[in-house]
This record gives C-alpha cells, sequence and structure tokens, in this order.
C-alpha cells in the first residue's frame, strides 16, 4: 500500500492521473513500458545496462515467449547497436552451454530456449534474483513485465498474497516481488514441464508435495491443461512459492524440520562449547528460515545477495561452524546448502551470540525495522548492539507495527527503508544497511551521539578525524582505509566489539604444557578430570569446573562427544573459569561415554570459556583441522605430544 501511493503520488505529479472534483472521475493516461518502469523504480532515467545485465535481459525476453523475437526486439529494449546484440547472444550462448540449455532461432519463431525445462526456469529464477538486487535491474524488469503481461502482474501478487494468508504464513517482501516476477514470466511455459519438479529428489519431497496440497492449495485451472500437467505445475508453482516463505509455517507436515534445526542448534553449542540462552526463539528462526530454505535447493533457486563476502569476513569463526553443523542435515535430506544459505544461518547464529553478551544492558530502547526477512534483521541487530552498546534494541518490527505503535514507545528506530509515518519523530529514526563498512559504522555512532545520546556536546567524528589528517599521512603497504577507520573507531568508542586481532589463536591456548597423554584405562569421568588438569594447575578453572563438566554429562548426555572419536567437555563461565583456556588429552585406550558404544572417545579437548565469543577464533581453528579426514586421522594416532602441538600448529590460522 505504502508503495502504491508513492506510485499514485509520483504519477499524479506527472500528469499520467487526473482527477476533477466537480466529476468525480479518475483518467489515466496511457504511457509506455519505460515510464511505467521509472515511476516503479524512482528512476529518473533510462539507465544503461552493464553487459552481466543484458545477457540476463535477453535470457528472460527469450524465457516468456511473449511474441517471436529479433536481433531488433533485443536491441529496442536494450537501446543498444545490433552488433551489441550479436555480440551478447554470443556470450549468453557460451554461459547457457554449462547447463546444456540454447539459445535457438528460427525465421518463423525467432529466438526460443531449448533443454531441460526445470533447468531453464532455475535459470530464469537466478536471473530475476540478480537484476532484482539493482536498481537498473529492477526497471528492466518492470520494462519486461510491462510489455509482456503487465495487466497480470498485480493479479499474480493478489492470488500470491491470497495464498499465503489462507495458510497463515508470512513471506519476504522483496522476494514476493521477486517471485511475482517469475511466474509472470513462466505463465506462457505452463505446457512445458515434463517430469515432477520434485522427480529427481528422495521420497520426501513427493510425500511432502502430497501433504503440501492440503496445507498450501494451488489450483491452476487451466483449461488448456491435461490433468497430468496441471498436477506437475501445481506442485512446481507450489514449491516456489514456498521458497519465499519467511515464518509462521505451523502445518505439522513441517514437524522432521523443527527437528532438524533443534539437531543443528545443539551441534553449533557442542562445535562452539557454548549454549544459547535463547533457544526457543532460535530454534524458530532457524526452522522458519530452514524449510524455505529446502524447497529453494529442491527447485534449484538461489538467493542472489550481496552479503556473503562480509559474512565470511565478519563472522568467519561462526560461519565455519555453521557449515559443519549443517553436515548431518545436508546427508540425511541428500542437499547440499549453497555458501549463500550458509551465511544465512550464520547471521542467525551471530545474532544470537553477540545478542547475550552481558555489556549490552541498557536503559534506551530502540525497535529494528528491516523488510528483508528474519535473517537480515537478525544480521542488522547484531550489528548495532555490537557498535551501539548503550542502547537496548527491543524489538525487530514491521512497517505496520511502527505505524501501529508509534514513536512514544522507543528512544530510537532503526530502519533499512525510508519511513513515511507522520508522528515519527526525524531526530529518532536513522536509515541503515544490514552489513556496513567501517566508515558507515562510524557515522551512526557520530549521529546517535549527535542526534540522541549526547545532544548537547559536539565531538568530531572519527570520520572527520581522518579526513582531517589524511593530506599529512601515508599507509603501511597492505593497510587499508577501512583498517585506518577501525582503528580511530577503537579509540573513539571503547565498546565497539571489533576484537578478532585480541582473540587468542588455538596455539595461544592449546601449548606443550597443555598437552597430555595417557596410557591408563580410564572411565569417562576420570578422563574428564585428566584433561583438565593443566587448566587447573594454571589457574585458568577451579576444581568446581571439573565437577560442573562432569555433571552436564549426567544431565544432558554425551552432548560433549562432537564426532569421530572426539569429546569437548565445557561447563559455563559461572561455573568455576577464571581465564580462557583449552586443553588435550590423548588416551590410548578408548573411553566410553556414559559407557554407550556409540561414543568412543580417543581425543578429549577441554574449554574453559570466559563467555560466548573470546574463545570462537581458536575453536574455529580447530574445527578446520578436524573437518579435514587426512589430518584428523593423523591427529588421532599420534601418540607423541610434540607431534600433536605440530599437528595443531598447522591448522592453526
Amino acid at each position: 500500500m505504502e508503495k502504491a501511493c508513492r506510485i499514485l503520488s509520483a504519477a499524479a505529479k506527472t500528469h499520467l492521473i487526473e482527477y476533477h472534483f466537480s466529476n468525480p472521475q479518475v483518467k489515466v493516461t496511457p504511457i509506455t513500458s519505460k515510464e511505467w518502469a521509472m515511476l516503479m523504480t524512482n528512476l529518473t532515467r533510462i539507465p544503461v545496462y552493464r553487459r552481466e545485465e543484458r545477457r540476463d535481459i535477453v535470457y528472460l525476453l527469450c524465457y516468456s515467449e511473449f511474441e517471436r523475437l529479433s536481433v531488433y526486439h533485443f536491441q529496442s529494449f536494450l537501446n543498444v547497436s545490433k552488433g551489441t546484440i550479436i555480440s551478447d547472444i554470443k556470450q549468453l550462448r557460451q554461459y547457457l552451454s554449462d547447463f546444456k540449455v540454447r539459445v535457438d532461432y528460427q525465421r518463423q519463431s525467432g529466438f526460443y530456449l531449448t533443454g531441460n525445462e526445470l533447468t531453464i526456469r532455475s535459470l530464469a529464477q537466478q536471473a530475476i534474483s540478480r537484476l532484482f538486487n539493482q536498481k537498473s535491474g529492477q526497471f528492466a524488469l518492470y520494462d519486461w513485465i510491462r510489455i509482456n503481461q503487465f495487466t497480470s502482474f498485480s493479479a499474480m501478487r493478489d492470488e500470491i498474497m491470497g495464498l499465503i494468508s489462507k495458510s497463515n504464513m508470512t513471506v519476504v517482501p522483496e522476494r514476493l516481488d521477486e517471485i511475482t516476477f517469475f511466474l509472470c514470466g513462466t505463465v506462457p511455459r505452463l505446457s512445458k514441464l515434463k517430469i515432477m519438479p520434485v522427480s529427481q529428489y528422495d521420497v520426501r519431497s513427493l510425500r511432502l508435495f502430497a501433504e503440501i496440497k492440503e496445507f498450501f492449495p494451488v489450483n491452476l485451472r487451466k483449461d488448456t491443461l491435461d490433468k497430468q500437467t496441471q498436477e506437475k505445475e501445481s506442485a512446481y508453482i507450489t514449491f516456489s512459492l514456498l521458497t519465499v516463505a519467511d515464518g509462521n509455517i505451523e502445518s505439522p507436515i513441517f514437524d522432521e524440520f523443527l527437528e532438524y534445526s533443534a539437531n543443528i542448534i545443539q551441534k553449533m553449542e557442542k562445535l562452539m562449547g557454548i549454549e544459547f540462552n535463547d533457544y526457543r526463539d532460535l530454534l524458530l528462526s532457524v526452522f522458519n528460515h530452514l524449510v524455505p530454505a529446502y524447497f529453494r535447493i529442491v527447485m534449484d533457486f538461489r538467493v542472489i545477495n550481496n552479503i556473503l563476502d562480509n559474512v565470511k569476513k565478519e563472522y568467519k569463526d561462526i560461519y565455519i561452524f555453521t557449515r559443519q553443523s549443517l553436515n548431518d542435515l545436508s546427508k540425511s535430506l541428500n542437499i547440499r546448502l549453497s555458501d549463500s544459505e550458509v551465511a544465512l544461518l550464520t547471521v542467525l547464529f551471530a545474532g544470537s551470540v553477540y545478542n547475550n553478551r552481558e555489556e549490552y544492558r541498557n536503559a534506551c530502547r530502540a525497535m529494528i525495522v528491516c523488510p528483508n526477512g528474519t535473517s537480515s534483521s537478525v544480521m542488522l541487530q547484531s550489528e548495532l548492539k555490537q557498535i551501539l552498546p548503550a542502547i537496548n534494541f527491543e524489538k525487530i518490527g514491521t512497517i505496520r507495527e511502527v505505524e501501529n505503535v508509534g514513536s512514544q514507545h522507543y528512544d530510537m528506530i532503526f530502519t533499512t527503508v525510508e519511513l513515511e509515518v507522520s508522528e515519527l519523530d526525524s531526530n529518532k529514526v536513522f536509515i541503515v544497511h544490514p552489513l556496513m563498512s567501517q566508515a558507515e559504522k562510524n557515522k551512526l555512532i557520530y549521529d546517535v551521539q549527535k542526534r540522541v545520546l549526547l545532544p548537547e556536546l559536539s565531538v568530531p567524528s572519527s570520520t572527520e578525524v581522518i579526513e582531517a589528517i589524511k593530506p599529512y599521512v601515508s599507509l603501511n603497504p597492505g593497510v587499508t582505509l577501512e583498517d585506518l577507520y577501525k582503528a580511530v573507531n577503537r579509540k573513539f568508542n571503547k565498546f565497539c566489539a571489533i576484537e578478532e586481532d585480541d582473540r587468542p589463536m588455538l596455539t595461544d591456548l592449546i601449548t606443550k604444557d597443555t598437552i597430555q597423554v595417557t596410557d591408563e584405562k580410564l572411565n569417562w569421568k576420570e578422563a574428564i578430570a585428566f584433561a583438565a588438569k593443566p587448566l587447573v594447575k594454571q589457574g585458568a578453572v577451579e576444581p568446581r569446573y571439573v565437577d560442573a563438566m562432569i555433571d552436564k554429562v549426567e544431565q544432558y548426555g554425551p552432548f560433549i562427544h562432537i564426532g569421530r572419536g572426539i569429546a569437548m567437555p565445557h561447563a559455563r563461565p559461572e561455573d568455576g573459569v577464571n581465564k580462557i583456556g583449552m586443553s588435550v588429552l590423548k588416551v590410548k585406550h578408548p573411553i566410553l561415554l556414559l559407557d554407550q558404544a556409540e561414543h568412543e572417545v580417543s581425543l578429549f579437548i577441554c574449554l574453559a570459556a570466559i563467555d560466548n565469543t573470546t574463545h570462537l577464533r581458536a575453536l574455529s581453528s580447530l574445527a578446520d583441522i578436524l573437518s579435514d579426514e587426512k589430518v584428523l586421522d593423523e591427529l588421532l594416532n599420534e601418540n607423541d605430544t610434540n607431534k600433536i602441538l605440530s599437528i595443531l600448529q598447522k591448522g592453526d590460522k
């Protein structure tokens, strides 16, 4: 509704809509597809497309088959020369050859696509997703729909929203538009599907579809399609729509995914040596992500986003643990989650890890508004909590909640989109990106301090300081301006959580003095106590910490067994940890945890963590080692303390 109002307002200003009070009728002036696209994207001129964008656009024009396509059609749409189009088609054909899809041409039918229909459609979805990430690409999509079948776009969106509403699900607004574009372009191809979209997977997918039809009924009602084709296409559209779900997936059909989500969280706790305090909220977040992720994998749909590299950089330790925690799921479902899907799950765990830190307790109250889905919202919340610890981020809300609740209940609102709510105090609203550069973080800190926290005190921002000194300094080789921002920002904001370089590495914690090898025949309790001896001797832990580790196993079972004969005993920091520490015990006679044969352990890695984050750098190095089968075998077969240390040193970062 908000977007529609903006469009109508813009249309009225450009005299596309006329309204006469004496004769209350609305007259809409006909406009071209490109004029409509400019209105929808708020662009003031027709964009110039990059080569990759032109490739995707040509593919989509062929995909939708709205008319007989010639080189002239491509030239007219893209406003480029004939030579450029011929070169683009050649590059498109080369790109498609890896997928065994072809762009063919016949005089009577023009350009068209041939190949496996499922592959052709998944490539169209990926092209739309790539285009949708750029303003120029969005313009092209609206232009494409307008000249193709614009009248069906709003009807298609309304029908999708009706289905979503009946099933009580919610969807990511941005992805709703993407899937609407995709289905509008797919309508002309509805008779082309020769196999069930899930036939390439196991019986689980087929069983799910049989049950989902009752929960999420998609009826094509196409007289031109036979019953068998209707069944295939209904399955395809159903699964397509489930790829954009974002929450409230309450059908018992998906209960097994709730169990998978719980197992992933438990594996993360094992690997990271922590306990998530917000377990229930985290479980629902992982579940709400896992269900649509499964359907995206089944359909070979991709989440095209710009956060992957940033997530790997900002949360590289948690990313490693997340990837490993998904191994059992991948084997069980016979799927592999892409790096982008792993990154989205990573931000859920990162948000939970950082939100539990004790220093984030304060009276200032804030709401976060991010319409791009749960993962982006949690990621933004985590970012903000790290750089603005003087603020209590109480809620992740929607635009509708801001309209209903108003600003009086919050000291600040952080949003990724402009909010057009009249009663909001503009000084309380901050527009941010889900992942910010250090310069953007610096500016935000300064703005928050100036506008809300310290309005009476004029303090120069770190950006202003850097701009002032830049003419007089030169950066050493390998040092970037971003590094300088981080260094200055650490001084400006002592709470800013830029701590990766300060956290201990694996070989800082595991030394020759903390590695033991024994040929004694021990029970599991004795082995845990034996493994902890170096930590007790160092004063890293108190003797009661050993009892706490044993009590945890008795209370929760063999959760410390992380697989392949390795156990990582640990307890809470408040159970007697004085400083961070790790120790290793190799037993020559394997030990059965809780006397259970399926939990045989040869290597004990005892962890003493002071919080949820400081030990993660060391543990991520250990995770790298344990994920390498060759290195792991070498480690498990070694009984010399010096060589064990050498193996660990090779794997450290």
